[in-house]
């Protein structure tokens, strides 16, 4: 049973996260911490259990090094939109954005300095592959990608126009690519080559993400979540939303009136629109544990590859918000991530129990200890 929200102190909570503290509960109350004006971030890595770097808007890049409870802003050298950011080590790391805007810093992100991209489109998303390998995607099927540290980049642009949203490697040769029109490309040769898999659908994915060279997920709108087992050569779709199957009562206005084609037509909508689920935006997979977030608050939590999901009850000013960037460590036996979003909201999870949330850049803990 979920018990009233209490807001508690950094200092207090610090240790019990770190300690292996039990499930936290989050329920819905007055008592909320509440979101001020801020920046939107749109993508976290973690190195490790403990440290970790986010990007978002205005150039804004934070740091963490307490597994994302409190974060420092670092110096960048742009005002423009930073989309994705990747970390190979604690010290090697790119971020891309807007207008093909791409930063390389060799120090944690203390200096960054730009690099040169042959295609001035923008960059959504980009993988880290080894301290001299990076790959970028984005705007009309943009495909970046350097083999010297980023002194140079090569365009390998996918020869379909399309929007690119997610990338992901498994190591330095196996990689996935996630797009518009149900896109899912693959690369065995470390992004040499691209070939399309077939994922059966047409629908825009916006993340895709790999636990194995066999087990993936690739998410998009609609609520649209795929999987495979055998390295994306078959994908089938995930059916995880809780409404599936609810009736929808409809208001009285709808109810009354004759059974014309028009009132049948305006029923159907307002179904449609109650049913309609919100994008999936981002989907990490990492053991068994796996982490899908999008719009409206849309936050799914799976211990068991995917098979099952449950949606915590998270502060009720988060309902309003969109979860963008997660990312997935291994500490230990356990799997820790953070997710972040709108007006740089920040969520922290240990498995599938949330330890921390708030805002950054030091987060507010609402938690209902049990």
């Amino acid at each position: 049973m979920h018990k009233k929200v209490k807001c508690v102190v950094l200092c207090v909570y610090l240790a019990c996260v770190f300690a292996g503290t039990s499930a936290v509960a989050f329920a819905q109350s007055d008592e909320t911490c509440e979101a001020k004006f801020r920046a939107n971030m749109y993508s976290v890595c973690l190195v490790d259990a403990r440290e970790g770097w986010v990007c978002g808007d205005g150039g804004l890049i934070y740091h963490t090094e307490d597994g994302g409870l409190t974060w420092k802003v670092q110096p960048m050298k742009t005002k423009e939109a930073l989309f994705s950011i990747s970390f190979v080590n604690p010290e090697v790391g790119w971020v891309v954005g807007n207008k093909g805007l791409i930063f390389h810093t060799t120090d944690g992100g203390t200096t960054w300095e730009p690099q040169t991209s042959p295609k001035s489109k923008i960059l959504f998303t980009l993988s880290a592959i080894s301290e001299q390998k990076a790959i970028a995607a984005g705007d009309w099927g943009t495909i970046v990608y350097t083999s010297d540290g980023g002194k140079t980049w090569e365009d390998r642009t996918y020869p379909k126009d399309m929007m690119m949203y997610g990338i992901d490697f498994v190591d330095e040769n196996e990689g996935w690519i996630a797009g518009e029109f149900g896109t899912v490309l693959h690369t065995a040769d470390g992004g040499e080559t691209w070939e399309k898999q077939e994922t059966g659908i047409e629908h825009m994915l916006y993340s895709v993400s790999f636990s194995s060279k066999l087990d993936g997920m690739a998410s998009g709108i609609d609520g649209m979540l795929i999987m495979t087992s055998d390295g994306g050569q078959t994908w089938q779709q995930v059916e995880y939303w809780e409404s599936e199957g609810e009736k929808i009562e409809l208001p009285e206005d709808l109810m009354a009136g004759a059974e014309d084609e028009r009132t049948l037509e305006v029923r159907q909508e307002y179904i449609k629109q109650q049913t309609q689920r919100s994008p999936l935006f981002e989907v990490k997979y990492l053991d068994n544990v796996a982490v899908a977030v999008g719009d409206a608050g849309v936050y799914h939590l799976s211990k068991d590859k995917g098979k099952t999901w449950n949606k915590p009850t998270l502060p009720s000013d988060m309902g309003l918000l969109w979860f963008r960037g997660v990312s997935l460590v291994k500490k230990d036996d356990d799997v820790v991530g953070v997710t972040v979003g709108a007006k740089s909201v920040c969520i922290v999870n240990e498995n599938t129990d949330l330890m921390a949330i708030g805002y950054l850049p030091s987060l507010t803990y609402c938690v209902a200890p049990k």
